[in-house]
């Protein structure tokens, strides 16, 4: 199309809406730009209402509520408010929890004699369901009676996802039995909207009498985000059944409008169903929830997907000039991320991600699945290469394999290979990252490396958490070294971030690798101690603690500080549990002393509890 095409189509608004909308769709924010400066400049600036509406849409897509509330002053002025753009302004106001300013646009909408249809009333309902604002809603439904406005499914939809948000499930059961009464079909919206709602408010009847009458999970008007929804809802009941799982997700797979994507998506919403439902422990080995998983598996690695992936829109780019002037003073950049295309962002990101990190989890749950990861980590290098997965989920993802990596103590070429993933698309490492890194290396005894990594922290910015200053010292607690622990706590306090439990277990855990380390075990006990007279510690498990300290000492082979603790500490006593080990791995090295002190304490605290069982292991007997 040459420019007095371009012409044509401005004389044409309905061809023109159309390109417009076309661009945004595509999320091709360059296209979009040019033609709405073209009908900017031929309109003298007072381009007609309807050509807002795409441009709104592509800042909303885009997260940027700034950008869309800079054009209301200019649309009131010239009332351009109509019922589309209203929608996306309305939608600004809220995603930023400004209620005032919303009730203000409403009031003005009111007022230049525009009426709220049920789309309009439908969105108010559920961002004020979210927000918790149930006097609205009370509000909006005499409003929408004094409208004359009729009930529809829609609107029901709406009610049961703010109800769902508020509490009120009753009300949700009143609304499900009206609407067949008043001629209301109970679409698979309004069963999604309403399993989601009972599912917050544990209310398992409800969910299952929705999931039974959620009966086209395959058919061409389900969507296949609300497929993939009830799954995620229906695995949290306390007990679930898997032919229900399976039903959907079979008629899912067999549904030819869904992308390769979307039913890698929905298999794993199934896989995750199974996987954290309450009923997981009946199902995990069963060969149809392996059957899921190699399908999940087959479909993210199918060509169809890949295909996908590499297709982007250039039909209208190459037919717009670029734009002359910067629209950034009305809305945002066209890409804040140069390669990136947004819209796609939004949604393959999220399906991707999720599918690729669910399978993750299953095979990392698994013997003998380390290929399968490799296999997954290699597709992600080479989706991650294709531009199209935005940069937040991309540190996501591949935090999640360091994490999966370093915990499987995996050779460092393997780390070292997912650390370069980062440094060619062109992202740093965060504390995240940062954080298993640390552990990792410290149980390879590579404190070069530790140091390399808590350096790159310092340099670049970055803020240390918790769970950050809990790696450092326990991998300084291998070492021994002291001096550095303490100035490590002394960081700590400085920067206002109290110590928790897990970090006292950590670090105490860390110490009994010394040869030497009575002294580091008393002052960290008490620091403990203080923490917890002092409100600082939070939750926190003295029995927990003290075994696992225990099992510090006794694997360090320490004793004489075992024949110290194994009366307990400060009124905790040892679990039966780490008695018996302590005395097992007492007889065997030969510490009788140790076994002969354990057994008696024991035998006497069953004779006192009135439940005389002084039953050990034959070679203890014989030990003894």
């Amino acid at each position: 199309m040459e420019e007095n095409g371009l012409d044509l189509c401005i004389n044409h608004p309905a061809t023109f809406v159309h390109l417009l909308g076309e661009a945004a769709s595509q999320a091709d924010w360059e296209s979009l730009r040019g033609l709405f400066q073209l009908a900017w400049e031929k309109s003298n600036g007072r381009p007609p209402a309807k050509y807002f509406g795409p441009l709104l849409s592509a800042c909303s897509r885009q997260g940027d509520a700034t950008s869309v509330l800079s054009w209301q002053p200019y649309l009131m002025e010239h009332r351009l408010v109509d019922e589309v753009t209203i929608i996306y302004l309305l939608s600004a106001h809220a995603s930023i929890m400004d209620w005032a300013a919303l009730d203000a646009l409403l009031q003005y909408y009111k007022e230049n004699n525009r009426v709220l249809n049920a789309k309009h009333w439908s969105f108010l309902i559920t961002v004020w369901g979210e927000s918790g604002q149930s006097e609205k809603i009370a509000t909006a439904l005499e409003d929408m009676r004094a409208q004359g406005l009729e009930m529809t499914e829609q609107l029901c939809s709406a009610l049961l996802t703010a109800w769902g948000h508020t509490g009120h499930t009753l009300r949700m059961k009143n609304l499900l039995a009206w609407m067949p009464e008043a001629g209301l079909e109970l679409t698979d919206d309004v069963l999604l909207a309403a399993t989601r709602g009972f599912t917050q408010w544990g209310e398992w009847s409800m969910v299952d009498m929705c999931t039974k009458k959620f009966r086209k999970p395959g058919a061409v008007d389900a969507d296949a985000l609300a497929v993939v929804q009830t799954l995620q809802a229906y695995g949290q009941k306390p007990m679930f059944k898997m032919d229900t799982i399976m039903l959907i997700w079979t008629t899912a797979m067999n549904n030819e409008h869904y992308t390769e994507l979307e039913k890698a998506d929905i298999s794993a919403s199934a896989l995750q169903a199974v996987m954290s439902g309450g009923s997981a422990h009946l199902y995990l080995n069963d060969l149809k929830v392996e059957n899921i998983a190699r399908v999940t598996m087959e479909r993210l690695h199918s060509k169809g997907l890949v295909a996908a992936l590499r297709a982007k829109p250039h039909a209208l780019r190459r037919h717009v000039p670029p734009a002359s002037y910067d629209m950034n003073t009305r809305a945002s950049p066209a890409n804040k991320r140069p390669g990136i295309n947004a819209e796609k962002t939004c949604k393959w990101s999220q399906q991707f991600v999720h599918t690729v990190s669910t399978l993750v989890k299953w095979y990392n749950g698994r013997d003998g699945q380390r290929d399968n990861i490799d296999a997954l980590l290699e597709l992600v290098d080479r989706v991650f290469s294709e531009g199209v997965i935005d940069w937040e989920y991309k540190m996501g993802l591949t935090n999640q394999f360091i994490n999966v990596y370093t915990k499987a103590h995996a050779p460092q070429n393997k780390i070292k290979r997912i650390l370069q993933m980062l440094h060619d698309n062109g992202l740093k490492a965060d504390i995240i990252t940062i954080t298993p890194l640390i552990m990792y290396y410290s149980k390879h005894s590579d404190m070069q490396q530790v140091e390399k990594l808590r350096k790159f922290v310092k340099d670049n910015g970055l803020t240390p958490t918790l769970a950050y200053y809990t790696a450092l010292l326990s991998a300084y607690a291998r070492t021994g070294d002291w001096d550095e622990m303490k100035a490590i706590l002394r960081e700590m306090k400085q920067q206002g971030t109290n110590p928790d439990d897990w970090l006292f277990k950590s670090v105490m855990f860390g110490i009994t690798h010394q040869p030497d380390c009575e002294k580091q075990l008393e002052w960290l006990w008490e620091r403990r101690a203080k923490a917890i007279k002092n409100n600082e510690l939070g939750f926190h498990d003295d029995q927990e603690i003290l075994d696992l300290i225990m099992v510090g000492l006794v694997k360090g082979k320490h004793w004489n500080i075992v024949r110290k603790w194994m009366d307990g500490r400060d009124g905790t006593e040892l679990s039966d549990r780490n008695a018996r080990m302590i005395i097992a791995a007492a007889n065997k090295q030969g510490v009788v002393d140790v076994a002969t002190h354990l057994i008696k304490k024991w035998q006497k605290t069953q004779k006192e509890e009135k439940n005389v069982d002084t039953r050990f292991p034959g070679y203890v007997r014989q030990r003894i």
